[in-house]
């Protein structure tokens, strides 16, 4: 804002994950949830309130808030990814666990790379995007549409050429 007078994009990134396997209600960490909580949410929030407030003055600007698909599922080999994976299935080799995350989607032949998720973020806030608002742009290759991360696992892993 010193430097230009305005901000045109504010892209908000960021989160930590919480455990792979939550507990029960009943043992539930609250202070973990809310750590979580205060960094997923709350952090979101916060760079929202003071991007639209500097944008407001302007009137215009982009907000866009991003997060990976691990609060549903987990489809691209990214290292948070894999170790969360990895959690449930020890015996298996670094090697095997990208393989199926690997062959989580369902376009023939494409794998869902980290820089297929960059470059949604970079459409948004680009002039050709001006007219789309409150969009849940899920990048995954077709995962979440048509499969079921435990289904897909158990086939995976007792049918090595699924």
């Amino acid at each position: 804002m010193a430097h230009y007078g305005k901000l045109d994009i504010m892209y908000n990134n960021a989160g930590i994950p919480s455990p792979s396997v939550p507990p029960g209600i009943v043992d539930l960490d609250l202070n973990e949830l809310d750590f979580v909580m205060k960094i997923n949410k709350r952090g979101m929030i916060v760079d929202i309130k003071h991007a639209a407030r500097v944008m407001i003055l302007v009137g215009l600007g982009s907000i866009l808030c991003t997060s990976s698909i691990s609060g549903v599922l987990a489809p691209i080999p990214t290292p948070m990814v894999l170790a969360q994976i990895g959690k449930f299935y020890s015996g298996l080799t670094q090697e095997q666990i990208v393989g199926i995350v690997n062959g989580f989607g369902e376009l023939e032949g494409a794998k869902c790379e980290d820089i297929d998720v960059a470059k949604a973020p970079l459409y948004l806030a680009s002039d050709e995007a001006k007219f789309i608002s409150g969009l849940n742009l899920i990048v995954d290759g077709g995962f979440t549409s048509f499969k079921s991360l435990t289904c897909h696992l158990q086939i995976k892993l007792f049918n090595p050429s699924y």
